[in-house]
């Protein structure tokens, strides 16, 4: 019987799609701001949704200041994620930021190998999906369905729940197109089955994908015209301490079994996130839960901050439960399906 399992993705898991990480998606959406700041006759796409708020019509003197402060600050931001939250006191400044974030990622979905091209019909679906083969959530799904049938389709992902730093929907579009290619499931039948797949946004989303009729939602790559609605579902850490996303993803950490390291930086701030200082876990002694997965990147600062939160540090071998590879790589090593499988 397979372990209670929650998965951490971080920027690293999104590389596999072609996402940008921390460092990268902070240059991105410096240079994407200051453009429309010193051009303001060309396309301004972050400017336009910015004043789509009632809220912000009213400061449109104020843009250019606003601009300048995230360009400014996004200088030495070490993530687009802390400086947004070191301004929460500057609505514009933060609002101008999500709108940013949404107008890279959306773009970043629609270029993926899962992006729009996967809309058309069977043989673009096809490609889609056999150019995805190689991230890690491709590998993962090829474990999890051995030897089910379409009819135990919604055992596929049973005891499994994802929490997730990035922005983008990759998970859920998978997810989607898998359960109705690979199993041959209807578009029904796939987006019921994909949507019992627990996957929780810590610092937001796109916001939701469209419903099995293709109603309401954000488009997976869509354009101009959702990027309003997406920065709007994008949440500073404040704001997802405020609305129930904090509580909810300690409740599913302390409910795991194994705990599931992916592309994951170990910041202290997202650490932070996930575990209570005040009630410390061990992998091994409390309730015999694990923690495993890719360790690449990780240096002594990191690897420190992860041991404050351990009653029993010393049972946290860091190199060998965190190897230093890519985590699709990981997913396809023989060290982690014989930890993710026994």
């Amino acid at each position: 019987m397979r372990r209670k399992t929650t998965f951490i993705v971080g920027a690293g898991a999104s590389k596999d799609f072609g996402f940008p990480l921390g460092q990268e998606l902070v240059s991105n959406i410096r240079s994407r701001v200051d453009t429309e700041r010193m051009n303001p006759n060309h396309s301004r796409p972050v400017f336009n949704a910015a004043m789509e708020s009632k809220q912000n019509a009213d400061q449109r003197r104020d843009f250019g200041e606003a601009a300048t402060d995230l360009c400014g600050g996004l200088v030495a931001a070490r993530s687009i994620d802390r400086l947004l939250q070191s301004r929460m006191d500057r609505p514009l400044v933060v609002d101008m930021g999500k709108c940013s974030i949404a107008t890279e990622i959306l773009q970043q979905e629609g270029n993926c190998q899962i992006g729009k091209r996967a809309d058309g019909d069977w043989s673009e679906r096809h490609y889609s999906l056999v150019h995805a083969q190689d991230t890690w959530i491709a590998r993962l799904f090829s474990i999890l369905h051995e030897g089910v049938t379409p009819k135990q389709s919604s055992d596929v992902f049973k005891d499994i729940s994802f929490i997730t730093f990035n922005y983008d929907r990759c998970i859920e579009r998978y997810l989607g197109l898998a359960f109705q290619h690979i199993l041959n499931l209807s578009p029904d039948e796939a987006y019921d089955v994909a949507a019992q797949v627990e996957t929780v946004h810590v610092y937001g989303s796109l916001g939701d994908l469209p419903d099995k009729l293709g109603n309401g939602g954000i488009l997976f790559g869509g354009d101009a015209i959702f990027t309003r609605r997406a920065a709007d579902s994008i949440r500073t850490f404040t704001e997802g301490a405020e609305d129930g996303t904090l509580q909810k993803v300690r409740a599913i950490i302390d409910d795991a079994e194994d705990i599931v390291f992916l592309g994951f930086g170990f910041d202290p701030v997202n650490l932070s996130t996930l575990f209570d200082q005040k009630v410390p876990i061990s992998p091994v002694v409390r309730r015999n839960k694990r923690l495993f997965g890719t360790g690449l990147g990780a240096g002594p600062m990191e690897i420190g901050t992860l041991h404050k939160y351990l009653d029993r540090p010393e049972f946290l071998q860091f190199s060998q439960r965190f190897p230093q590879i890519e985590c699709n790589k990981y997913i396809n090593s023989q060290s982690f399906r014989a930890m993710f499988l026994n």
